[in-house]
């Protein structure tokens, strides 16, 4: 989805709450992160006197409340579901969003049940661009890293992806900085990309 531009507008209300721009050197630091170390980034970077607790509630209660108005499905998710699910393949959500947070969105459209499971940021240690979450859902897929491609839209969520071994495609959701996906297999710009469907086996 395109929850990254919803969290730009939820970053951008904490911090003109607070006197401070949410800033593309802000943005890119935390991107794709769990909201906990997200937040403290920006606590540091901003030198925010509120907690961290008190920042994420916050946050949680603005992407909420944005979450209907402006939340879309990325180019091509649907398409790509139905044809991965027409040939049997497997697939997993592995996101930093809270479990509230990611279960919340994916209802919005009914794709919860879609997927074999969901591993959140609620459920590792570390969270992106550390590989914790993806090694965690290759074990669980059981599958081996290499043999799975993982789809990504923050730099730090591609580093993770990357990090664990896996094939990784990198699909924005908003422009970026460039150089921030050097390190990815491939960057495309839909979910059905041709591209990605002859690597996945289903052009």
């Amino acid at each position: 989805f395109n929850t990254e531009e919803i969290y730009d507008r939820v970053g951008q209300t904490v911090l003109q709450r607070r006197g401070h721009e949410f800033t593309t050197e802000i943005k890119r630091k935390i991107m794709g992160r769990k909201n906990v170390e997200a937040l403290g980034i920006m606590r540091e970077h901003c030198t925010l006197t509120d907690d961290v607790e008190t920042l994420v509630h916050e946050t949680e209660v603005l992407y909420l409340e944005l979450l209907e108005q402006f939340c879309e499905p990325m180019p091509g998710l649907l398409n790509l579901l139905s044809m991965l699910e027409n040939r049997g393949i497997p697939k997993a959500v592995a996101t930093s969003s809270s479990q509230k947070l990611a279960s919340q969105t994916l209802g919005l459209f009914n794709l919860e049940t879609r997927f074999q499971f969901i591993i959140t940021g609620d459920d590792v240690t570390r969270g992106k661009p550390h590989p914790e979450i993806y090694l965690a859902a290759a074990q669980r897929l059981g599958f081996n890293p290499h043999e799975i491609l993982a789809l990504e839209d923050s730099p730090n969520g591609s580093l993770a992806a990357k990090n664990a071994g896996m094939y990784t495609v990198a699909i924005p959701s908003q422009p970026i900085c460039d150089g921030d996906f050097d390190h990815v297999n491939r960057v495309l710009g839909v979910l059905d990309s041709p591209v990605l469907l002859s690597i996945l086996g289903l052009a």
